[in-house]
């Protein structure tokens, strides 16, 4: 065979392999697009665009026909609110936005990087500067304008906390063996690590070691009779630990220190627990929920030094709202729903305290954040507006991790313009 009839073969072969991978990639478009083509765009939350490019990626929840068009704020009475713009990010793409009580949007934070992943939290930091945690991927760090003043990569999850001094909070976890506690099959354990204010490691604290330590709390985590596999089928995620408060001033009971300022609180999801641990002494102090808690999530100190906390109730089918005095593990406030499942996050969720004691709470399996009154009246509520309609299926809302209300906006100069 002749060099130029060769020749002739791999420009025939090679054509054919283009127009097979051409044809796919149509194909895969058409395919989109006529699931996207009907999605709808919603004061300018959304474009096609952006719907298309996120795809692959997004997190929903199936909705009714009749709520599809609740989107963005539905309810708002301004004169039992609480004031301030809220911080947004939903969990099917990169980016965030500042938005005002009527939801028209003031700010808004893109990802620059040229891989992008769905952004799980953003948190403030300070001098206009925010942390970025994408679930098992990095955590990094970016200005007002968006621009990354550093990343690290790790798995990183569920939630990242500020230190006064600047130190930086986050989770992470990995795979152990501990014959004690799991003869059969590695263990997935969670590590506190905290990083100076540019990312770089200072100390890693993990939770098995302290769990060790701890006869009762491990007597029950051997007693457990549900396995977890969250984060993989290579081992048991026996904690799935998913909030970190940093505990900002000393709290007192009947004249005694219960906790001292650095001390941190966690919500310990698989273990049903919230805790309290000693940073230093690397030693759990306090705990609760053993009786109470079906997988709870985001525990929060309050001014009054009792504990807010989002209460999934997995196994149960509703969620709860619980306000606990860490001194007697009394529940001195609760909200819920009648009938109970209509409020229901089989996972996610969290709950924040506001100034005038209102209580803002992400619904976050519906797409759905509503402030209540401490006698349960909803005064605002915004659903997710990144909505897709299905002609086969359920239509679908986007998810919502967490939101936060944001008392002090004047600290955000670019917010005025």
């Amino acid at each position: 065979m002749s060099l130029s009839h060769k020749r002739k073969l791999r420009l025939i072969f090679t054509f054919v392999c283009l127009s097979f991978l051409f044809s796919f990639l149509i194909i895969r478009y058409l395919s989109e697009k006529t699931e996207s083509e009907v999605s709808r765009d919603y004061s300018n939350y959304k474009s096609v665009l952006e719907s298309l490019r996120t795809l692959p990626y997004l997190t929903w929840c199936e909705i009714d026909e009749e709520d599809v068009d609740k989107v963005g704020v539905t309810k708002y009475k301004p004169e039992k609110s609480f004031g301030g713009v809220n911080l947004y990010y939903t969990e099917n793409k990169p980016g965030g936005y500042f938005f005002d009580m009527n939801g028209n949007i003031l700010h808004r934070f893109i990802d620059k990087r040229k891989q992008a992943g769905n952004w799980q939290i953003i948190k403030p930091y300070k001098d206009n500067d925010f942390l970025v945690l994408i679930q098992r991927k990095s955590l990094f760090m970016i200005n007002w304008d968006s621009n990354i003043k550093w990343e690290l990569k790790g798995t990183f999850h569920h939630d990242v906390a500020v230190a006064e001094n600047g130190d930086i909070y986050v989770l992470t976890n990995r795979k152990a063996e501990v014959k004690s506690l799991s003869p059969t099959e590695p263990i997935r354990d969670d590590f506190l690590v905290i990083l100076t204010e540019d990312g770089k490691i200072k100390k890693y604290i993990p939770f098995i070691k302290m769990f060790l330590q701890d006869q009762k709390l491990l007597e029950l985590a051997l007693k457990q009779k549900e396995k977890r596999y969250d984060f993989g089928k290579d081992a048991w995620d026996i904690f799935h630990t998913n909030s970190i408060e940093i505990i900002d001033r000393d709290i007192f009971l009947d004249g005694k220190r219960l906790f001292k300022k650095g001390d941190v609180l966690f919500s310990v999801r698989h273990q049903n627990l919230i805790i309290v641990v000693d940073i230093e002494e690397e030693k759990i102090i306090w705990s609760w929920g053993q009786e109470e808690l079906d997988f709870a999530h985001h525990a929060t100190l309050l001014d009054n030094g009792n504990i807010l906390v989002f209460d999934n109730g997995f196994h149960e089918g509703y969620s709860r709202v619980l306000e606990i005095n860490p001194g007697n593990g009394e529940i001195v406030w609760e909200y819920r729903t009648k009938p109970a499942g209509d409020f229901f996050s089989a996972t996610r969720g969290s709950a924040q305290r506001l100034g005038n004691g209102n209580t803002l709470i992400a619904e976050s399996d519906k797409g759905r954040v509503f402030e209540i009154t401490s006698d349960g009246e909803v005064v605002w509520e915004f659903y997710n507006p990144e909505i897709q309609i299905r002609k086969k299926q359920k239509n679908r809302r986007a998810t919502i991790y967490r939101m936060m209300r944001i008392a002090d906006p004047e600290r955000y100069p670019g917010l005025k313009q």
